[in-house]
């Protein structure tokens, strides 16, 4: 809740998306009942503060406009009404207004693009260019992909309150608690060490709140630090949609060489990453599709070329696996062309293709356990083999005039990078032998204070009801140069850190265990005698030995889908998954964090979540009336989630 006294912070947000800014008059809103005072680019850089919230992105647009949406000023005022009345009626002139880059093609035109390495944005292993001109069959063609809004249940939002000795302590949804501290300090032009970020949990991130809530905690921060009083800064969904951007689009151009078999022979591929007018100021690459491009698939010859396309939208950022996402389905898309001009099933031509035991990808990544082909066998036990589900829709199709049914079966491998990750934990015994416990993963519905806890309990020996887990916090485990939760490696890497905590804790209590009949009591004896009764764990990921990544996730999916020719509506039928996690510690959880993606790629791929810009530069689909992510009822009425089982893998947390 926000403190006694405390104001609220509204945004004004540009209705250009490439101009110049001739004035902001904020005159009449300043006149309102409640409302406090206006921040803009002018007042932050008189009062002295850095008006940036990362990779060279302003938090308030400085003079000019770089999308439509861009944050200008933010209204101080006593009530979230009277913020937003308020932010309503300034007045924003503007001059020189161009037309804005809005898509692949503006930017091709007006050659806009970030610069990147070679490093960052090509690969290649083998001759793909020799390959493909002596394959038998060549098929070359475009696929595209669009955005996708992470549309969190909770917006981005940030409370900043003054805090004793002239700090800043800082409530809010991120996922990257380190980051944030440190961007929210240098708009301060204060030490990180004056500013306290706190996180209890967060309702719903899937990759925007790594570094796209930066720019609320800041912004609230700095009302905080100028008017000594809290302000808390809470964004609409519309709001959210249009000023901080979302999953990156892409377009590949692709040439695929092939047997008459079906085998791969060479695979070129020309993609292009779609960014806003800012780069994100998320960690890892720029180009993070780079790091996926062969999906599930082998071949001895490939060519990646990427470029990341500047335009006046937003900076995209990630969003629940990205990189892989685009990446699979753009290549999918080129497969399933490929199966047609051969005239074979697109599974066949998959299987002929995928990953086996033994393989090393392009990237130089050894696969010594794969288990697509187990994963498929599963899968096809378990709905009665391809054929009969083929037979089956065949066999409807032919009886149905206006309703159609489609089907198809998808190979996964996603693989998961460890390098350079670091996370710490605090566990503590306490007076009556429970454990409070504290870490620099943020929970963002993952499930990950409830992995940590059955760690401690496994560990320790004790029951996990007897483990709390607190909030996460910059001042005890997110301290700085502990990396965000995203990547689908956290609840890992954590885990590794309160194993790490545990096990000095047990080494500790070992005697005292040996000598007491119970947990408490051992407790209470060491305690007695002076036993240091905290222990701080560390994971810092090393370079694995198998290739870039420490290992991969693999699996298989069918999907079944009905259409209406008449009115182009469509809906799925049946999902079925086979999925290895490795040795599970806790199933259900998992099994639910599987059905939650697939439902978040089937909105994807399936639903009304396209998002549309005018040529303008406005967002025509941010919010609940235009933009619709899946519901209930766009579920599949049969979905089966299956744990690959006996799957260990050798190099993950525990499995």
């Amino acid at each position: 809740p926000l403190p006694a006294g405390g104001l609220h912070g509204a945004f004004v947000f540009s209705t250009e998306a490439r101009a110049d800014i001739v004035a902001v008059d904020a005159s009449v809103a300043l006149a309102r009942d409640g409302v406090m005072a206006f921040l803009d680019a002018d007042s932050l850089d008189k009062a002295g503060f850095t008006n940036d919230v990362g990779g060279g992105e302003p938090l308030f647009a400085p003079g000019k406009v770089a999308y439509h949406g861009q944050i200008v000023g933010m209204v101080c005022a006593s009530s979230y009404a009277a913020a937003r009345t308020a932010a309503a009626v300034v007045k924003v002139t503007y001059a020189n207004a161009e037309a804005p880059i809005m898509s692949f093609d503006d930017a091709e035109a007006a050659g806009s693009y970030f610069d990147l390495s070679p490093e960052e944005s090509t690969a290649a292993a083998g001759d793909a260019a020799a390959a493909i001109a002596g394959a038998a069959v060549t098929v070359e063609g475009v696929a595209e992909v669009g955005g996708q809004a992470h549309f969190h249940m909770e917006t981005q939002n940030a409370t900043a309150s003054p805090s004793e000795g002239g700090g800043i302590s800082l409530v809010c949804c991120t996922q990257g608690p380190a980051f944030t501290q440190e961007t929210v300090a240098k708009a301060l032009n204060r030490s990180p060490a004056c500013v306290d970020v706190r996180v209890r949990r967060v309702g719903g991130a899937y990759g925007a709140k790594i570094s796209r809530n930066a720019a609320i905690s800041c912004a609230a921060a700095l009302a905080a630090e100028t008017l000594g009083r809290p302000c808390r800064v809470e964004l609409e969904q519309r709001d959210n949609m249009l000023a901080l951007g979302s999953r990156r689009p892409h377009r590949c151009k692709y040439t695929l060489g092939l047997d008459v078999d079906g085998t791969l022979l060479g695979v070129d591929l020309d993609t292009t990453m779609m960014q806003g007018w800012f780069p994100d100021s998320s960690f890892g690459t720029p180009l993070d599709v780079i790091g996926s491009y062969d999906s599930a698939y082998r071949c001895a010859n490939w060519r990646f070329k990427g470029r990341v396309a500047r335009t006046n939208r937003p900076a995209n950022t990630y969003c629940r696996a990205p990189g892989y996402l685009p990446a699979m389905l753009l290549l999918e898309v080129a497969l399933d062309h490929a199966a047609r001009s051969l005239g074979v099933a697109p599974e066949a031509l998959r299987a002929r293709n995928w990953y086996k035991s033994g393989d090393v990808s392009p990237r130089g990544q050894t696969m010594p356990t794969c288990t697509i082909d187990k994963c498929w066998s599963l899968l096809m036990d378990k709905v009665g083999g391809f054929e009969a589900c083929r037979a089956a829709v065949d066999g409807f199709n032919a009886t149905s005039r206006f309703i159609k049914r489609g089907l198809t079966v998808v190979p996964m491998r996603y693989t998961m990078a460890w390098e350079g990750g670091i996370h710490i934990s605090l566990v503590s015994i306490q007076a009556d032998g429970k454990l409070l416990l504290q870490h620099s993963g943020t929970e963002v519905g993952q499930g990950i204070n409830t992995i940590a806890a059955q760690v401690a309990a496994l560990e320790l020996g004790v029951d996990v009801d007897d483990v709390s887990v607190g909030p996460t916090r910059t001042g005890a485990a997110a301290c700085p140069g502990t990396t965000g939760t995203g990547g689908s490696i956290t609840t890992e890497q954590v885990g590794s850190a309160v194993r790490n905590a545990c096990q000095q804790l047990a080494a500790r209590l070992a005697p005292y265990l040996a000598a007491q009949p119970t947990f408490a009591a051992a407790a209470s004896a060491a305690r007695d005698d002076g036993v240091d009764m905290q222990a701080r764990g560390r994971f810092h990921g090393g370079k694995s030995t198998l290739g870039p990544f420490e290992y991969a996730s693999y699996g298989a999916a069918l999907l079944e889908v009905e259409l209406d020719v008449l009115s182009g509506t469509a809906r799925p039928l049946r999902a079925e998954c086979v999925i290895d996690v490795g040795m599970a510690l806790n199933p259900k959880l998992v099994s639910g964090q599987v059905q939650g993606g697939f439902m978040m790629g089937l909105g994807y791929v399936m639903g009304s979540e396209s998002i549309d810009y005018a040529a303008s530069g406005e967002n025509l689909t941010a919010g609940t009336w235009e933009y619709k992510p899946p519901l209930a009822i766009d579920a599949p009425e049969v979905m089966n989630v299956t744990l690959l089982p006996d799957a260990p893998c050798a190099t993950g947390f525990l499995r």
